[in-house]
């Protein structure tokens, strides 16, 4: 068998690596599948098989896998060093581009995935306010403060739990109800701003209301949403202006990134909360974060995204309903969830053997053109069929 043959590896890959991400898109009930490349919305795995990925490594290659603007740059920084003992000039640009389109960003400190900057401000709404209690929607990473609301996740100390509160999204009374109760003790309000639906009118200027009225930070991880909803920040398009802001993913095109923004007031005691690491600055990262800056300076890309989205979305609503099938995809085009009645595990692996690459979750990107859509159709229409032969609804 050849050390390159595909059962090989995968038997390798079991053997030697912890399970866990990046297997995002495989069913449980099948091997592991082996990336050797990838290029635009296409992943490629080590027998050459091509699938149109709606993954792309949970939103994070925005602009499409080896852009060549972005390679050439990383190219190019790579003959001048990666990492420094001291602070780099591309760490002052990517600041300088990151406060330029995100107004209430007046300072910014790097790290390289959004555990680190989400624990970062949660950390430092405790700090400021003196407050423990943390309010919460969405995933914000691996770190203890975050999966204390996981009675699933072993390891986490118990004392933890009780200062982390899960909200529900939307419900404006429920939060309400909270702050009155326990405002004195709540630090902060830490949220993806948008998941699967579109915030009630209101919502945002009610929390914000709230927060300012008892002293407590509000919040957004836009690990997802940030330059992928939005051109830059989801606080331009609900028009209210967070204290600190998470960003990641996109912002770098999948190089290892992330940035906390927010007030020069709060930023400016980032030190005093120990936070650190030793590749903050690495260069390779923060030069794919400028270069992807210079392609949004010149390409719609939330735009382009939506409407990939968008096409996709209304393709597979006919043919569900063409092979008498309960699929839907729900949520803005730029990210949406498969609804649908089906076993996952089925769905997933139906899609898989068609070349489509998705964990119940679609993420596109700018470079799901038009024969990436059509590509996606045909493996669908080909799933569905399959489907349909034992759940049709």
């Amino acid at each position: 068998m050849k050390p390159d043959d595909g059962g090989s590896l995968a038997g390798r890959a079991i053997r030697v690596l912890a399970p866990g991400p990046p297997a995002w898109a495989r069913p449980s009930t099948m091997p592991p599948i082996i990336a050797r490349r990838a290029r635009g919305p296409y992943l490629f795995d080590i027998e050459d098989r091509r699938y149109v990925d709606f993954v792309m490594a949970w939103g994070s290659v925005a602009l499409g896998y080896a852009h060549p603007v972005i390679d050439s740059a990383v190219r190019s920084q790579l003959e001048d060093g990666n990492l420094f003992s001291l602070t780099h000039s591309l760490e002052i640009e990517v600041a300088e581009r990151l406060i330029e389109v995100i107004p209430h960003a007046e300072r910014v400190a790097f790290g390289k995935n959004g555990s680190d900057v989400c624990c970062a401000a949660v950390r430092l709404a405790r700090a400021i306010t003196g407050r423990e209690g943390i309010l919460h929607y969405g995933y914000h990473g691996f770190h203890d403060w975050s999966q204390a609301v996981n009675p699933t996740v072993r390891g986490v100390p118990s004392s933890l739990r009780a200062g982390i509160h899960t909200i529900e999204y939307g419900d404006e009374k429920a939060l309400r109800s909270i702050f009155a109760e326990h405002g004195s003790d709540i630090a902060g309000v830490i949220l993806e701003p948008m998941r699967h639906v579109e915030p009630p009118p209101g919502y945002f200027t009610a929390i914000r209301a709230l927060t300012e009225k008892h002293g407590a930070l509000l919040i957004f991880d836009e690990m997802v949403t940030g330059f992928r909803r939005a051109p830059a920040s989801c606080s331009e398009l609900f028009g209210v202006e967070p204290d600190l802001s998470c960003f990641g993913k996109a912002l770098s095109n999948g190089y290892a990134l992330s940035a906390l923004v927010g007030r020069a007031s709060l930023l400016d005691e980032v030190s005093s909360i120990g936070f650190g690491m030793t590749a903050r600055g690495e260069s390779l990262a923060l030069a794919a974060s400028r270069a992807a800056f210079d392609v949004r300076a010149t390409l719609d890309v939330s735009r382009r995204i939506a409407d990939a989205g968008r096409a996709l979305r209304d393709g597979v609503h006919e043919l569900s309903i063409a092979h008498g099938l309960d699929i839907r995809l729900v949520g803005h085009p730029s990210m949406m969830t498969f609804v649908h009645t089906v076993p996952n595990e089925v769905f997933l692996a139906a899609c898989l053997r068609e070349g489509i690459l998705t964990n119940g979750h679609v993420l596109p990107s700018a470079a799901h053109d038009d024969d990436a859509i059509r590509t996606s159709l045909d493996g669908f229409d080909r799933a569905f069929a399959a489907l349909a032969r034992t759940h049709r609804t």
